[in-house]
């Protein structure tokens, strides 16, 4: 999966985007003293649309509890011509 962030209100501190895009590329479960660190990857196997919005709500989730500067505005799920996941994650400022 292909992770894209995009920042809706100018470009936060470089601390706050790199503290979001560890957690959202970090598969939950694979870090030893905090398991629920990461987002549920098997979640990018169902179908775009049940995809987009559970992803939403998961990312939305992780960001109050690991990185509550940052809110989620918009989730955005695709594929490419080889079948390759890509996943579009608008973030604002909380």
């Amino acid at each position: 999966m292909a992770l894209k962030l995009l920042w809706t209100d100018g470009s936060p501190a470089d601390d706050v985007r790199l503290s979001v895009r560890t957690l959202f590329e970090t598969p939950v479960g694979t870090v030893p003293l905090d398991r629920d660190f990461g987002v549920d990857t098997t979640i990018v196997d169902l179908p775009y649309d049940q995809a987009a919005a559970r992803l939403h709500s998961e990312y939305a989730k992780k960001l109050i509890k690991y990185e509550p500067r940052a809110r989620v505005r918009r989730v955005t799920v695709s594929a490419d011509a080889k079948g390759k996941v890509i996943t579009e994650v608008v973030i604002g400022s909380a």
